[in-house]
C-alpha cells in the first residue's frame, strides 16, 4: 500500500487559476462571467443551466460560453465538472463519507457515473483514495 499524507491539499488548481481580464473583454463583461462563475461555485450540487447563468447575470447565451472560456481556460461544463471533482476530493480525504454519499453530495445522481468522472480526472478510483492506496499531491 502507498504511504497517505492527510493534512494539506485542497486548494486546487481551479481556485488558484488566475483570473486576469482578457483585454478584448469589457469591465463589465468580465464582472458578469465572474458573477457567473460565482453562481457555480455556489450551487455546485445543482448548477444553473447556461440560459439561467445568462439571465442571472445579464449577458447573452453566446458571450458568457465564449467569454467564460476565455477567463477560465475551458468551458462552464468542463468547469463545473473540475470543481466538482475537487470537493469530491475534499469530502472524501476530509469526512466519513462513502463514495456515494459523496456522488450525491456533489449533484451526480448516479454513483458510477461519478466514479467514471473522478477517474478520468484524477486517473485513480475514489475508493482508492477513500482507502488511503494513493498520495494526494499538495498543491
Amino acid at each position: 500500500m502507498v504511504q497517505f499524507n492527510l493534512p494539506f491539499i485542497l486548494f486546487s488548481e481551479i481556485k488558484n487559476k488566475k483570473k486576469n481580464k482578457p483585454a478584448n473583454i469589457k469591465k463589465n463583461e468580465y464582472e458578469q462571467i465572474i458573477k457567473a462563475e460565482q453562481l457555480i461555485a455556489d450551487n455546485l450540487e445543482n448548477p444553473p443551466t447556461i440560459e439561467k447563468l445568462s439571465k442571472l447575470t445579464g449577458i447573452n447565451q453566446h458571450k458568457l460560453k465564449t467569454q467564460f472560456k476565455l477567463v477560465f481556460k475551458e468551458p462552464i461544463f468542463s468547469y463545473i465538472t473540475q470543481l466538482r471533482m475537487e470537493k469530491a476530493k475534499k469530502l472524501l480525504l476530509e469526512n466519513d463519507l462513502t463514495v456515494s454519499e459523496v456522488a450525491y453530495a456533489i449533484g451526480y445522481k448516479n454513483p458510477q457515473h461519478f466514479t467514471a468522472a473522478f477517474k478520468k480526472r484524477f486517473n485513480y478510483l475514489p475508493s482508492s483514495l477513500k482507502q488511503k492506496q494513493v498520495i494526494v499531491p499538495f498543491h
